[in-house]
């Protein structure tokens, strides 16, 4: 059996819950700096909004997402996503609260 396995960006990012529906929406995107992270940040680059992506290395990951939370920088934007990470388990509960 064939599976098509291409969709676009809406179909794809359909399912994520509480996604801006007007365009030009202002979302943080954090992930990982190796290619599947880069992935995950041209995927996003095809919606039509207002993305800042910012790329985490491993020593950095935990210190600057758990900032983004803790500072309340996450009120400058409408929706932040995260993928490709790996942090501390006190991070995590941070963006789970979230």
């Amino acid at each position: 059996m064939k599976h098509n396995i291409r969709r676009t960006a809406y179909e794809v990012f359909a399912k994520l819950p509480k996604l801006p529906e007007t365009t030009g929406a202002k979302i943080l995107h954090l992930t990982h700096s190796d290619l599947d992270g880069e992935g995950a940040a041209m995927a996003l680059s095809m919606l039509p909004y207002d993305i800042e992506v910012r790329r985490l290395t491993n020593n950095n990951m935990s210190y600057e997402i758990g900032k983004v939370f803790i500072t309340n920088e996450s009120n400058n934007y409408d929706f932040i996503i995260v993928t490709d990470i790996s942090c501390s388990k006190k991070v995590c509960d941070i963006i789970n609260k979230h």
